[in-house]
């Protein structure tokens, strides 16, 4: 230890009134022998979570960052100064340990160091030094958003002296875990549990001796209020509306274009979130899966509203429900979709042959009058006339009805046709809407009960 001066300064406020004008460098470690390992306690204490970027993965926090060493050079005797036991000196006149944040993703190392130069240390008579400085740090961090909005992060702040091995600077944790007292809780994460490791790792660079660091471990826990109220309330919403499209009738002309708004809406919620989160090649997060799921499903629906309408519009006018198709749908889909169909009563149309020879016979006694009458009026209007024609006239209004009938028949049939094709559009459309439901209940149970599980 070097000769104090017996002159007091009061206050004291400087080396000088120590007398270390010429004995102290801050250049060089102050150990009386090189042998001597300094001790360093590293503490945290986190004011506040600033940001936590996921797409660029790293975190920005206000914290005060506190470290105590025992300088050998900078002691003295208390009873020669007044009973002195501690002073408060400009930390640019002391030697400082180099610890850097080795995670640091911040663009100006200089000025971090400078800003936290500007702080005061306090030295106690035995040596000790302690220098608490405010600091904002940004750190890297490497999201696991599998879970995303359900997910939790652990971050790692990893402090270390930058050229001291352990045979120089050994450090330590003040408490073992990082100081929460004046935190400033955050709206979008939970700050559920802090750890403080020590390490001594060998590094590529300088294998003759490891070097110490405190590394402090950070887990956070997303709170997902906001992003189930705005993009997962809105995708249950969407599908609901999508299921909904299978009750409207295809006479509507509206089931294509609710199809497409409903699959367009949603592709434009998955990108939002997307553009939210950081690539990971470990799986695809729950919330995309989710997307993807209900999107596919629109897609279907649209898919299925083409084929219910080509039913509808075309099939009809084509041929006859295949007989197989009508045992499926008919006998067994229908009653479990509640779409059994109720048989109507149209009355029979009687033969033509039949219809024909009944005219016939109900004309056969009025002939001869008939005939008597054209005679008269043959005299009367000097016309000819004959039987044969009222034959032939009588002929042609049974081709006229026969043809009447012939089109109504055809007409019924048709008609029926056409009926059981529309029931046909029904079933699938009632059918789908509970396959689309069912899975739509499934997916969101699967996937979204995973996620609460973990959170």
């Amino acid at each position: 230890m070097p000769q104090l001066s017996t002159t007091a300064c009061a206050p004291i406020t400087s080396m000088h009134c120590l007398g270390f004008d010429g004995e102290y460098t801050k250049h060089i470690r102050p150990v009386q022998n090189t042998s001597h390992i300094t001790m360093v306690t590293y503490g945290l204490a986190i004011n506040q979570l600033i940001e936590f970027v996921g797409i660029e993965q790293y975190i920005v926090l206000s914290v005060w960052i506190r470290q105590r060493w025992q300088d050998e050079i900078l002691s003295w005797q208390q009873h020669r100064y007044g009973g002195i036991d501690q002073i408060i000196l400009p930390s640019s006149l002391v030697w400082k340990p180099d610890i850097k944040l080795y995670n640091s993703v911040s663009y100006s190392i200089v000025e971090e160091v400078l800003s936290m130069d500007e702080n005061n240390v306090i030295v106690s008579s035995n040596g000790s030094v302690f220098w608490m400085a405010p600091a904002r740090v940004k750190a890297s961090c490497l999201m696991d958003v599998y879970y995303y909005p359900f997910d939790e992060q652990t971050c790692y702040l990893k402090f270390g002296p930058w050229a001291y091995d352990t045979r120089m600077v050994q450090m330590v944790s003040d408490l073992g875990h990082v100081d929460l007292n004046d935190y400033a809780n955050n709206m979008e994460w939970d700050l559920a549990d802090t750890l403080a490791e020590e390490h001594e790792v060998y590094y590529g660079c300088c294998p003759d001796a490891p070097f110490s660091d405190v590394t402090f471990i950070l887990f956070f826990h997303r709170h997902p209020m906001f992003y189930g109220f705005n993009y997962l309330f809105p995708n249950l919403l969407i599908s609901a509306s999508t299921l909904v499209g299978f009750c409207l009738p295809a006479e509507s002309g509206e089931k294509i274009t609710l199809c497409i708004t409903n699959l367009l809406s949603l592709i434009f919620f998955h990108l939002m979130i997307v553009q939210g989160m950081p690539p990971i090649a470990g799986g695809i997060p729950v919330i995309a899966q989710h997307f993807a799921a209900m999107i596919s499903m629109v897609g279907g629906s649209c898919l299925t509203s083409v084929v219910v309408l080509n039913i509808h519009y075309d099939q009809s006018e084509t041929k006859e429900v295949p007989a197989w198709l009508k045992t499926i749908l008919f006998k067994y889909v229908a009653p479990l979709v509640c779409l059994q169909r109720k048989r109507k009563y149209f009355p029979s149309l009687q033969p033509m042959d039949e219809y024909g020879s009944k005219i016939r016979e109900s004309l056969a006694p009025i002939r001869p009058l008939s005939v008597n009458s054209y005679s008269l009026l043959k005299l009367q209007d000097k016309k000819t006339s004959s039987f044969g024609k009222s034959e032939e006239t009588l002929d042609q209004i049974l081709r006229e009805v026969h043809y009447l009938n012939f089109m109504v028949k055809e007409k019924n049939e048709r008609q029926k046709i056409i009926r059981e094709w529309h029931h046909v559009a029904k079933i699938v459309d009632r059918m789908m809407m509970l396959i689309c439901a069912c899975y739509v209940l499934v997916v969101s149970a699967v996937l979204y009960g995973r996620a609460r599980d973990i959170y």
